[in-house]
């Protein structure tokens, strides 16, 4: 769920919030679509890495490929996280 305003992870959130910080999250409302759709533009590339990341071994836990595999997409996917900079 993402907290911004037309979504309902906005009301979770605010309901989660102490009262003070309730107040002043409220006072962002305004601004809550527009915020949406700068994240479905902009963040379009952060979604697709995510849904990337996650999607191919989530396939492949429940599509019943064999464990060779899965360690493989695993391994992978630590050495695009942790890879060195130069």
């Amino acid at each position: 769920l993402i907290p911004v305003f037309p979504l309902d992870g906005e009301k979770i959130l605010i309901g989660l919030l102490p009262y003070q910080q309730a107040v002043s999250y409220e006072s962002l409302r305004q601004y809550g679509p527009m915020m949406l759709i700068m994240l479905i533009f902009v963040g379009q590339g952060l979604i697709m890495a995510w849904v990337d990341l996650m999607g191919a071994p989530m396939a492949w836990i429940f599509a019943g490929n064999n464990m060779t595999e899965l360690w493989y997409v695993i391994s992978q996917m630590f050495n695009y996280l942790f890879k060195t900079p130069w």
